[in-house]
Protein backbone atom coordinates (compact mmCIF):
# COMPACT_ATOMS: atom_id res chain seq x y z
CA UNK A 1 0.00 0.00 0.00
CA UNK A 2 1.11 3.51 -0.61
CA UNK A 3 -0.93 4.74 2.32
CA UNK A 4 0.21 3.25 5.60
CA UNK A 5 -2.69 1.61 7.41
CA UNK A 6 -3.79 3.72 10.37
CA UNK A 7 -2.95 2.22 13.72
CA UNK A 8 -6.14 1.34 15.50
CA UNK A 9 -6.87 -0.67 18.57
CA UNK A 10 -8.36 -4.05 17.79
CA UNK A 11 -12.16 -3.92 17.96
CA UNK A 12 -12.68 -7.71 18.20
CA UNK A 13 -10.82 -10.57 19.81
CA UNK A 14 -11.16 -14.32 19.32
CA UNK A 15 -10.89 -16.25 22.55
CA UNK A 16 -10.94 -20.03 22.82
CA UNK A 17 -12.29 -20.39 26.35
CA UNK A 18 -15.17 -22.55 25.23
CA UNK A 19 -16.85 -19.68 23.44
CA UNK A 20 -17.92 -19.91 19.80
CA UNK A 21 -16.78 -16.97 17.63
CA UNK A 22 -19.59 -14.98 16.03
CA UNK A 23 -20.40 -15.41 12.34
CA UNK A 24 -18.85 -12.05 11.35
CA UNK A 25 -15.62 -13.04 13.09
CA UNK A 26 -15.62 -16.43 11.34
CA UNK A 27 -16.22 -14.73 8.01
CA UNK A 28 -13.35 -12.30 8.56
CA UNK A 29 -11.07 -15.20 9.55
CA UNK A 30 -12.06 -17.15 6.45
CA UNK A 31 -11.32 -14.21 4.18
CA UNK A 32 -8.03 -13.49 5.92
CA UNK A 33 -7.06 -17.12 5.44
CA UNK A 34 -7.94 -16.91 1.74
CA UNK A 35 -5.55 -14.01 1.38
CA UNK A 36 -2.81 -15.73 3.36
CA UNK A 37 -2.72 -18.92 1.30
CA UNK A 38 -1.95 -17.25 -2.01
CA UNK A 39 0.41 -19.28 -4.18
CA UNK A 40 3.91 -17.93 -3.70
CA UNK A 41 4.40 -18.05 -7.47
CA UNK A 42 1.23 -16.08 -8.21
CA UNK A 43 2.29 -12.79 -9.77
CA UNK A 44 -0.01 -9.80 -9.80
CA UNK A 45 -1.08 -8.45 -13.16
CA UNK A 46 0.01 -5.00 -12.04
CA UNK A 47 3.31 -3.73 -10.71
CA UNK A 48 3.71 -2.61 -7.13
CA UNK A 49 1.57 0.47 -6.66
CA UNK A 50 4.25 2.50 -4.89
CA UNK A 51 6.78 1.82 -7.65
CA UNK A 52 4.25 2.59 -10.37
CA UNK A 53 3.40 5.94 -8.80
CA UNK A 54 7.09 6.76 -8.31
CA UNK A 55 7.85 6.11 -11.97
CA UNK A 56 5.00 8.37 -13.04
CA UNK A 57 5.94 11.10 -10.57
CA UNK A 58 2.50 10.86 -8.90
CA UNK A 59 3.37 9.76 -5.37
CA UNK A 60 2.53 13.11 -3.77
CA UNK A 61 -0.61 13.48 -5.89
CA UNK A 62 -1.81 10.04 -4.86
CA UNK A 63 -1.17 10.72 -1.18
CA UNK A 64 -3.31 13.85 -1.54
CA UNK A 65 -6.05 11.80 -3.22
CA UNK A 66 -6.02 9.20 -0.40
CA UNK A 67 -6.15 11.88 2.32
CA UNK A 68 -9.06 13.58 0.54
CA UNK A 69 -11.06 10.35 0.28
CA UNK A 70 -10.39 9.55 3.94
CA UNK A 71 -11.58 12.98 5.10
CA UNK A 72 -15.24 12.58 4.17
CA UNK A 73 -16.33 10.44 7.13
CA UNK A 74 -14.85 12.85 9.69
CA UNK A 75 -16.45 15.85 7.96
CA UNK A 76 -19.93 14.39 7.46
CA UNK A 77 -20.37 11.44 9.84
CA UNK A 78 -24.17 11.66 10.17
CA UNK A 79 -24.68 12.04 6.44
CA UNK A 80 -22.40 9.09 5.66
CA UNK A 81 -24.25 6.92 8.18
CA UNK A 82 -27.60 7.88 6.66
CA UNK A 83 -26.34 7.11 3.15
CA UNK A 84 -24.94 3.81 4.40
CA UNK A 85 -28.28 2.63 5.78
CA UNK A 86 -30.19 3.79 2.70
CA UNK A 87 -27.68 2.10 0.40
CA UNK A 88 -28.04 -1.14 2.34
CA UNK A 89 -31.77 -1.26 1.58
CA UNK A 90 -31.31 -0.14 -2.04
CA UNK A 91 -28.66 -2.77 -2.80
CA UNK A 92 -30.69 -5.53 -1.17
CA UNK A 93 -33.76 -4.63 -3.24
CA UNK A 94 -31.70 -4.37 -6.42
CA UNK A 95 -29.99 -7.74 -6.13
CA UNK A 96 -33.00 -9.60 -4.74
CA UNK A 97 -34.77 -8.49 -7.91
CA UNK A 98 -31.75 -9.54 -10.01
CA UNK A 99 -31.88 -13.02 -8.50
CA UNK A 100 -35.62 -13.24 -9.15
CA UNK A 101 -35.01 -12.35 -12.82
CA UNK A 102 -31.89 -14.47 -13.14
CA UNK A 103 -29.91 -11.48 -14.39
CA UNK A 104 -26.63 -12.61 -15.98
CA UNK A 105 -27.40 -16.12 -14.74
CA UNK A 106 -27.26 -15.15 -11.04
CA UNK A 107 -29.54 -17.68 -9.33
CA UNK A 108 -28.74 -16.70 -5.74
CA UNK A 109 -26.03 -15.55 -3.35
CA UNK A 110 -26.17 -18.36 -0.80
CA UNK A 111 -22.60 -19.32 0.13
CA UNK A 112 -21.08 -17.12 -2.58
CA UNK A 113 -18.21 -14.76 -1.77
CA UNK A 114 -18.65 -11.05 -2.50
CA UNK A 115 -16.10 -8.24 -2.24
CA UNK A 116 -17.51 -4.71 -1.96
CA UNK A 117 -15.05 -2.06 -3.15
CA UNK A 118 -15.13 1.37 -1.51
CA UNK A 119 -17.78 0.08 0.92
CA UNK A 120 -17.77 3.00 3.40
CA UNK A 121 -19.41 1.71 6.61
CA UNK A 122 -20.64 -1.52 5.00
CA UNK A 123 -24.25 -1.00 3.93
CA UNK A 124 -23.82 -2.98 0.72
CA UNK A 125 -21.85 -5.68 2.58
CA UNK A 126 -24.77 -6.19 4.95
CA UNK A 127 -27.15 -6.24 1.99
CA UNK A 128 -25.28 -9.12 0.35
CA UNK A 129 -25.02 -10.93 3.69
CA UNK A 130 -28.79 -10.68 4.07
CA UNK A 131 -29.07 -12.45 0.70
CA UNK A 132 -26.93 -15.32 1.99
CA UNK A 133 -23.48 -14.28 0.75
CA UNK A 134 -20.17 -14.37 2.61
CA UNK A 135 -19.30 -10.72 2.04
CA UNK A 136 -16.64 -8.24 3.09
CA UNK A 137 -15.77 -4.69 2.06
CA UNK A 138 -12.65 -2.59 1.77
CA UNK A 139 -12.43 1.18 2.15
CA UNK A 140 -9.77 3.81 2.81
CA UNK A 141 -11.76 4.89 5.88
CA UNK A 142 -14.05 2.16 7.23
CA UNK A 143 -14.46 3.80 10.62
CA UNK A 144 -13.78 2.26 14.02
CA UNK A 145 -14.94 -1.18 15.07
CA UNK A 146 -16.29 -2.07 11.63
CA UNK A 147 -16.92 -5.83 11.31
CA UNK A 148 -18.12 -5.52 7.70
CA UNK A 149 -15.35 -3.45 6.11
CA UNK A 150 -11.56 -3.57 6.46
CA UNK A 151 -8.98 -0.95 5.55
CA UNK A 152 -7.96 -1.28 1.92
CA UNK A 153 -7.36 0.49 -1.38
CA UNK A 154 -9.24 -0.76 -4.43
CA UNK A 155 -6.21 0.12 -6.54
CA UNK A 156 -4.21 -2.46 -4.54
CA UNK A 157 -6.72 -5.00 -3.18
CA UNK A 158 -5.45 -6.88 -0.07
CA UNK A 159 -6.71 -10.32 -1.13
CA UNK A 160 -5.28 -13.21 -3.12
CA UNK A 161 -5.99 -13.82 -6.79
CA UNK A 162 -9.24 -15.65 -7.64
CA UNK A 163 -10.65 -15.15 -4.11
CA UNK A 164 -14.20 -14.01 -4.87
CA UNK A 165 -17.20 -15.14 -6.89
CA UNK A 166 -18.44 -11.56 -7.24
CA UNK A 167 -17.33 -7.98 -6.68
CA UNK A 168 -19.48 -4.87 -6.38
CA UNK A 169 -18.88 -1.13 -6.30
CA UNK A 170 -21.05 1.98 -6.36
CA UNK A 171 -18.21 4.48 -5.87
CA UNK A 172 -16.67 4.36 -9.33
CA UNK A 173 -16.54 8.16 -9.31
CA UNK A 174 -13.69 7.79 -6.78
CA UNK A 175 -11.33 5.95 -9.14
CA UNK A 176 -7.89 7.54 -9.43
CA UNK A 177 -6.41 5.07 -11.97
CA UNK A 178 -9.02 3.18 -14.00
CA UNK A 179 -6.58 0.75 -15.60
CA UNK A 180 -5.07 -0.17 -12.24
CA UNK A 181 -8.53 -0.51 -10.70
CA UNK A 182 -9.78 -2.76 -13.49
CA UNK A 183 -6.78 -5.06 -13.29
CA UNK A 184 -7.10 -5.44 -9.53
CA UNK A 185 -10.80 -6.28 -9.75
CA UNK A 186 -10.07 -8.85 -12.48
CA UNK A 187 -7.27 -10.32 -10.36
CA UNK A 188 -9.37 -11.06 -7.29
CA UNK A 189 -12.50 -12.33 -9.06
CA UNK A 190 -12.55 -16.00 -10.03
CA UNK A 191 -12.61 -16.82 -13.76
CA UNK A 192 -16.22 -16.64 -14.87
CA UNK A 193 -17.13 -14.47 -11.85
CA UNK A 194 -19.03 -11.20 -12.09
CA UNK A 195 -18.29 -7.58 -11.27
CA UNK A 196 -21.42 -5.52 -10.56
CA UNK A 197 -20.44 -1.95 -11.51
CA UNK A 198 -22.99 0.72 -10.55
CA UNK A 199 -22.74 4.02 -12.42
CA UNK A 200 -24.45 7.24 -11.35
CA UNK A 201 -25.05 10.60 -13.09
CA UNK A 202 -21.84 12.54 -13.74
CA UNK A 203 -20.62 16.10 -14.07
CA UNK A 204 -22.88 16.83 -17.06
CA UNK A 205 -25.91 16.92 -14.72
CA UNK A 206 -24.17 18.11 -11.55
CA UNK A 207 -23.26 14.66 -10.27
CA UNK A 208 -19.62 15.47 -9.49
CA UNK A 209 -18.45 16.76 -6.10
CA UNK A 210 -15.23 17.57 -4.24
CA UNK A 211 -14.42 13.84 -3.90
CA UNK A 212 -14.79 13.01 -7.60
CA UNK A 213 -11.43 11.55 -8.58
CA UNK A 214 -9.02 11.80 -11.50
CA UNK A 215 -10.45 8.99 -13.65
CA UNK A 216 -13.97 8.89 -12.26
CA UNK A 217 -16.52 6.73 -14.04
CA UNK A 218 -20.17 7.83 -14.32
CA UNK A 219 -23.10 7.60 -16.71
CA UNK A 220 -21.26 10.24 -18.74
CA UNK A 221 -18.41 7.80 -19.34
CA UNK A 222 -20.21 4.49 -19.83
CA UNK A 223 -18.61 3.50 -23.19
CA UNK A 224 -15.10 4.42 -22.03
CA UNK A 225 -15.58 2.58 -18.72
CA UNK A 226 -16.79 -0.60 -20.41
CA UNK A 227 -13.92 -0.43 -22.93
CA UNK A 228 -11.41 -0.06 -20.10
CA UNK A 229 -12.87 -3.03 -18.22
CA UNK A 230 -12.88 -5.11 -21.40
CA UNK A 231 -9.16 -4.38 -21.78
CA UNK A 232 -8.70 -5.71 -18.23
CA UNK A 233 -10.29 -9.06 -19.01
CA UNK A 234 -14.05 -8.52 -18.64
CA UNK A 235 -16.98 -8.81 -21.00
CA UNK A 236 -20.31 -7.03 -20.58
CA UNK A 237 -23.13 -9.55 -20.21
CA UNK A 238 -26.13 -7.64 -18.83
CA UNK A 239 -27.32 -4.47 -17.12
CA UNK A 240 -30.11 -3.17 -14.89
CA UNK A 241 -31.49 0.35 -14.46
CA UNK A 242 -33.06 1.76 -11.31
CA UNK A 243 -34.65 5.14 -10.59
CA UNK A 244 -35.42 5.88 -6.95
CA UNK A 245 -35.12 8.63 -4.35
CA UNK A 246 -32.90 8.68 -1.27
CA UNK A 247 -34.27 10.88 1.51
CA UNK A 248 -31.48 12.55 3.50
CA UNK A 249 -33.61 15.37 4.91
CA UNK A 250 -33.02 14.16 8.50
CA UNK A 251 -29.29 14.90 8.26
CA UNK A 252 -29.36 17.96 5.98
CA UNK A 253 -29.95 21.62 6.90
CA UNK A 254 -33.61 22.70 6.70
CA UNK A 255 -34.51 23.65 3.15
CA UNK A 256 -31.38 22.10 1.62
CA UNK A 257 -31.80 21.68 -2.14
CA UNK A 258 -30.15 18.26 -2.18
CA UNK A 259 -32.01 16.72 0.78
CA UNK A 260 -33.70 14.29 -1.62
CA UNK A 261 -31.37 12.48 -4.02
CA UNK A 262 -33.11 11.58 -7.27
CA UNK A 263 -31.00 8.59 -8.24
CA UNK A 264 -30.58 7.03 -11.66
CA UNK A 265 -28.45 3.91 -11.26
CA UNK A 266 -27.10 1.79 -14.09
CA UNK A 267 -25.50 -1.45 -12.91
CA UNK A 268 -23.38 -3.18 -15.53
CA UNK A 269 -22.74 -6.90 -15.12
CA UNK A 270 -19.19 -7.68 -16.25
CA UNK A 271 -17.98 -11.26 -16.44
CA UNK A 272 -14.31 -12.06 -15.96
CA UNK A 273 -13.07 -14.06 -18.93
CA UNK A 274 -11.43 -17.39 -18.15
Amino acid sequence: FVQEQPRRRNSAYITMGGKTPTLPVLACCWLAAAAAVADGNDERTTSDLSESLRRRGETRTYHTYVAKQQSKLALYPEKIRAIDVARQHQVRREFAAAVARGTAGVAGFGGRTVLCLGARLGGEVRAFKSLGAVAVGIDLEPGRGNMDVVFGDFHDVPFAADSFDYAYSNVLDHIYDLRRFGREVARVIKPGGLFFASLYPGASVGGADAWTAKQAASLDDRPAFVAAMRACGFEEVDETRITEDMDLSSVMPPGARNAIWHQKILTIYLRRRS
